[in-house]
């Protein structure tokens, strides 16, 4: 028997062998020594096997397959002897020899498995049984531990039970206990299961893409029904989520509290979640769906106070970025790769770890980001000559994203609109306004709204050379009608100071009066 592949990974085999017919109407197979290639893993078969073959009677005698200190053996009989059991025996059989087969699957296998599992009886009632040890088994580098799987089938009942366990740091993680109806089509397995401090790193790989820097645990009771295919789990699972970073968001959030499970669902609803600050955003309503497992879809409705929602910078998102505390409602529902995002909500401040307030600051460039700044609400570019050589397009990174803000701007946002930042040419407001920012599916960026100041100054700055605070004046505005850079600016700007007439008059009309110095406002007006 010869084979042998030309795929990246190896399997090729050449087993000598031998048929005797001498004592018919048994057949004898013996192998010979030989050597297998399994995924790149050489085996080996030993000499002194026999395997007889006769109408009603199957019997192997030492058919062992090694490789280094892993041995799989197949030794027994198979007859209509009641006693007679064929077996299969595993000494430090490493699971990882699965992990060739699992590419893809977003799985992989750690451990060591010895034990073995007999069946025999076949002609009549079949007897099956089986007693596996595993030590130190991994699940995508997750230590599960060392545990027992011990196994029985009932032919009365044409039913298969079985029971387990692992054991982690000395510690019960896992056990587990079921029955399984191998002729049954629909709910053909029961099980029971508890889990114990299971690690939720083990989950990154999965949500890759969309989640970073897991840490936490969680514990869960549950019982499975439904088919191996199509399994139907329900229970509930208490997480201590020490964090979770949101990718599109920036931010880090933690949590503890119960996620009921059922059998097409994860229910998140009344759950707290807390972000850097310790300020809290509560899940009134929060369901994940899936269809068996795949094609996973959310819809959460989110209470939020003085919440960290956004904490990106310019390599995050360049189109808008900064730092967010909202205080509102948000929603998030649709399938993973097309995620809706809506939210009525006002611009907040938070205190930090520090006992410090820190303002909302949201960026949002007008222009190329040769000089860009950032400030508490809105950023604002110079619009020079070099700027405009650079289109920006406001699109979003992922096209499928959707976006509707409804947000109330407040004086705890403060502004800053920078004409020219290396010599401080900075407009410093607060103010208040209601804002709508969309995203559309194809990744179109839209601003409508009006803003209106209600203090603030301006550092009017003349090629560093001229160097005067003005004070804003209560009333000015600034208005998004659709493209993010075309905001329509028109406010007032006063300089107070002190100054004589007596540049008005001609010298000879000079008098005590027009040399004495006057308040005098200075009224700038801004727009554009």
């Amino acid at each position: 028997l010869n084979w042998h592949n030309n795929t990246v990974q190896q399997y090729s085999g050449n087993i000598p062998g031998y048929l005797s017919f001498s004592e018919k109407p048994k057949v004898k197979l013996k192998f010979l020594p030989s050597v297998i290639t399994i995924a790149d893993s050489s085996w080996t078969i030993d000499a002194g096997n026999v395997l007889v073959i006769d109408s009603s009677f199957i019997g192997v005698k030492n058919l062992a397959f090694i490789s280094g200190t892993q041995k799989v053996k197949v030794e027994g009989n198979i007859s209509n002897v009641k006693e007679d059991q064929m077996y299969l025996i595993l000494s430090s059989f490493s699971l990882e020899n699965f992990n060739a087969y699992l590419k893809g699957s977003g799985f992989s296998l750690y451990g060591i498995i010895s034990g073995n599992t007999s069946i025999g009886n076949i002609y009549d009632k079949p007897v099956f049984g089986s007693s596996i040890d595993i030590r130190n088994l991994k699940l995508n580098k997750e230590l599960i531990g060392d545990g027992t799987l011990l196994s029985v089938y009932d032919s009365e009942k044409d039913m298969i039970t079985f029971n387990g366990g692992f054991i982690r740091d000395e510690v019960g993680n896992m056990k587990f206990s079921g029955d399984y109806y191998p002729s049954k089509k629909d709910n053909s397995i029961e099980i029971d299961a508890e889990v114990h401090n299971f690690r939720l790193e083990f989950f990154e790989p999965f949500l890759k893409g969309n989640l970073e820097n897991l840490r936490g645990i969680a514990s869960a009771e549950l019982k499975i029904n439904g088919t191996p295919a199509q399994p139907q789990l329900t229970g509930v699972v208490k997480t201590k989520v020490g964090n979770a970073h949101v990718n599109y968001l920036g931010t880090d959030y933690h949590f503890d509290g119960d996620i009921v499970v059922e059998p097409n669902s994860f229910d998140f609803s009344n759950l707290t979640i807390y972000d850097a600050n310790q300020n809290s955003a509560d899940v009134v309503n929060g369901k994940l769906f899936h269809n068996n497992f795949k094609d996973f879809q959310m819809d959460f409705d989110i209470k939020t106070n003085k919440f960290l929602c956004l904490n990106t910078t310019e390599k995050d998102n360049s189109i808008y970025y900064g730092k967010f505390f909202a205080t509102g409602i948000l929603n998030v529902f649709g399938y993973f790769d097309k995620i809706n995002l809506s939210a009525t909500i006002k611009t907040d401040r938070a205190k930090n770890i520090l006992g410090k307030y820190e303002y909302t600051q949201l960026s949002i460039p007008l222009s190329g980001s040769e000089e860009m700044g950032e400030n508490s609400f809105i950023s604002f570019v110079k619009n020079d000559t070099a700027m405009k050589t650079k289109q920006l397009k406001y699109k979003v990174n992922s096209t499928g994203f959707t976006m509707d803000f409804k947000l109330e701007a407040t004086p705890d946002a403060q502004v800053q609109l920078i004409f020219d930042e290396k010599v401080g040419d900075i407009i410093k407001a607060s103010g208040k306004g209601n804002i709508d920012m969309k995203v559309n599916e194809f990744g179109d960026f839209k601003m409508y709204g009006d803003y209106t100041v209600e203090e603030g100054d301006y550092l009017f700055t003349l090629k560093n050379v001229v160097n005067k605070k003005f004070r804003l004046e209560n009333g000015g505005t600034i208005r998004w009608s659709g493209n993010p850079e075309q905001a329509e600016i028109n406010m007032n700007a006063i300089y107070q100071l002190r100054s004589s007439l007596s540049p008005l008059f001609y010298e000879y009309e000079q008098t005590e009066a027009t040399r004495k110095r006057y308040p005098v406002d200075l009224v700038m007006n801004l727009s554009g």
